[in-house]
C-alpha cells in the first residue's frame, strides 16, 4: 500500500474494507470514485506530506516592474503544480548569495519607510515583506521594491494530482495520498452509516494507519517540536528607525547602518527607545560589488530598548557594506 495507486484500484481496496463486490462496474463505483476524489482532497489541506513537498521560484526584476510578481504555476523542476494555499508555505529571497525569509504583509507601515507608490518607488534591499496583490490573487506585491533583481523562492506543499480527464473521473488516474489511509476513512463512515459492527475495526486501522504515516514520515530531524504552541505562528518583523554608533557607524536608511572599514564589532542605538524589547533581530550584511560575504550576529543579551550590538565574521576590506536588520515581536 502506497502512494502512486490509480483510482480503480483504490476502488477495489474500499470495496475489500466494507465487504462490497468487487466486479468492476457497479452502481456504486461511482459514488466511491467521488469520495475518494473529496477524501484526498480534504487529507492534502490537513497534513503536510512529504510527497506534496516543492518549490517554485520567480526572478523579481529592479526598480517599478518588481512590485508585483505573478506567483509561478510550474515548480523548479518544470513540472506544472500550483502551490496549495491552505497549507502554511514559505518564502525567501536570494540576496547576497545567502537565502533570506520574507515575511507576511504589506501596509501603511512598510510604506511609511519605503514608499512603493512613489514616483519613482522608494527603493531598497534585500526584500523583505510580501502579500497578495488587492483583488489579484494570482500576483504578489514584493517590498520594497528591489534596487536589483532577486530570485524569491515559494516552498511548500503543491495541489493533488487531478482524477479527471475532460472533466470527467478517470480510473487510471493515480492518487498523490497513501491509498490504505483513504480506503479506511471511507469504509468507516460508510460502515457507520450502515450500522455494521466492522465500522469500530476499521476506525481502530485507521487511527493506527494515520499514526504509522505520520511517525514514518520523512522530515528534517532538526525541526523544532512546538509544545502548547501555534505551529503556524511566525513572528512578524518591525523596521526600526536608528542613528549610528560604535565603530564609526552612520546612518544610511531608516533601518540599515553603514559598516565600517576595519571594524568587526559596532552597535545601534534606535532614534526613540521601544515600548518593549523584541524578542529577537534578525541581521543581513549586504556586500558591495566583488565584495566578500559577511555574516553578522548579535552580542548576546545586548538586544535592549534601546539599541544592540553585533559582531562581524571578517572585517570590511572597503566602503559600501551595510547592515540591514528587523525587530522581531
Amino acid at each position: 500500500m502506497a502512494v502512486g495507486t490509480t483510482l480503480s484500484q483504490v476502488v477495489t481496496i474500499l470495496k475489500s474494507e466494507i465487504g462490497a463486490s468487487l466486479s468492476s462496474g457497479s452502481a456504486d463505483d461511482a459514488i466511491f470514485q467521488q469520495l475518494i476524489e473529496s477524501r484526498q482532497s480534504w487529507f492534502a489541506t490537513q497534513y503536510d506530506w512529504a510527497e506534496l513537498q516543492d518549490d517554485w521560484s520567480a526572478v523579481v526584476t529592479a526598480g517599478v516592474g518588481g512590485r508585483y510578481v505573478t506567483i509561478p504555476a510550474v515548480d523548479i523542476t518544470g513540472n506544472t503544480y500550483s502551490i496549495n494555499r491552505n497549507r502554511p508555505f514559505a518564502v525567501s529571497t536570494y540576496y547576497s548569495a545567502v537565502w533570506v525569509p520574507i515575511s507576511f504583509a504589506v501596509n501603511e507601515q512598510e510604506y511609511n519607510f519605503r514608499n512603493s507608490e512613489a514616483a519613482p518607488p522608494d527603493a531598497q534591499d534585500p526584500i523583505m515583506r510580501w502579500r497578495y496583490k488587492p483583488g489579484d490573487r494570482t500576483k504578489v506585491e514584493i517590498w520594497p521594491v528591489p534596487t536589483v533583481a532577486q530570485t524569491i523562492r515559494w516552498s511548500g506543499q503543491r495541489e493533488t494530482n487531478s482524477l479527471r480527464t475532460n472533466g470527467l473521473l478517470d480510473s487510471t488516474k493515480t492518487l498523490d495520498i497513501d491509498d490504505l489511509l483513504i480506503a479506511l476513512s471511507i469504509a468507516v463512515e460508510w460502515l457507520t452509516e450502515k450500522g455494521s459492527p466492522r465500522a469500530t475495526l476499521k476506525a481502530q486501522m485507521l487511527q493506527a494507519r494515520w499514526l504509522s504515516i505520520r511517525g514514518n514520515d520523512e522530515r528534517r530531524d532538526d525541526e523544532p517540536i512546538i509544545l502548547g504552541g501555534n505551529p503556524y505562528w511566525r513572528p512578524r518583523k518591525r523596521l526600526i528607525g536608528v542613528v549610528g554608533g560604535g565603530a564609526g557607524n552612520v546612518t544610511a536608511l531608516a533601518d540599515s547602518v553603514d559598516l565600517a572599514v576595519a571594524a568587526d564589532t559596532g552597535s545601534v542605538v534606535f532614534d526613540n527607545a521601544l515600548i518593549r524589547s523584541p524578542l529577537s533581530i534578525d541581521l543581513q550584511v549586504s556586500s558591495p560589488a566583488a565584495g566578500q560575504n559577511i555574516f553578522a550576529t548579535l552580542v548576546e543579551g545586548s538586544l535592549t530598548i534601546n539599541g544592540f550590538s553585533y559582531l562581524l565574521s571578517a572585517q570590511p576590506g572597503t566602503t559600501g557594506y551595510k547592515l540591514y536588520y528587523s525587530c522581531i515581536y
